[in-house]
């Protein structure tokens, strides 16, 4: 079955609600499941497994550790998920401080990102609080 979720939270300064919203299969791609999966697989197959396995040898552990706990055929939290990020004006942008989304933390132990028109990921160092 195919599902679309819409979570939004509100900023409690401006009062504004994010503009993200999370699919797991948007209805726009819904007639392309089958090449969705198997990108999804293919993505996994050549892109995660070998960079698994170098964290693994890096790590001094067997090399096919992490792509042992991290299986395409096992229920997890490893997914593909895509997000549409809607653009806020300037007035709403202002209003955020230009920050669009809150700080997260992914899950997992990979995130691999696709770009998309919105490009605006920023990461903070935990020790400074510096936002690059």
């Amino acid at each position: 079955m195919l599902t679309w979720l819409s979570v939004a939270s509100v900023d409690e300064k401006s009062g504004l609600k994010d503009r993200t919203e999370h699919a797991h299969y948007p209805p726009e791609i819904a007639d392309n499941i089958a090449e969705i999966e198997q990108f999804a697989r293919d993505l996994h197959k050549h892109v995660l497994d070998p960079l698994l396995d170098l964290t693994s040898i890096a790590l001094g552990l067997p090399e096919s550790y992490l792509r042992d706990l991290h299986k395409y055929e096992n229920l997890s939290e490893d997914h593909l998920r895509y997000m549409k990020y809607t653009q806020y004006n300037e007035v709403e942008t202002e209003a955020l401080g230009g920050l669009w989304i809150k700080g997260h933390t992914d899950p997992g132990t990979y995130t691999l990102l696709a770009r998309q028109p919105v490009t605006a990921l920023q990461i903070q160092d935990p020790v400074t609080g510096w936002w690059s």
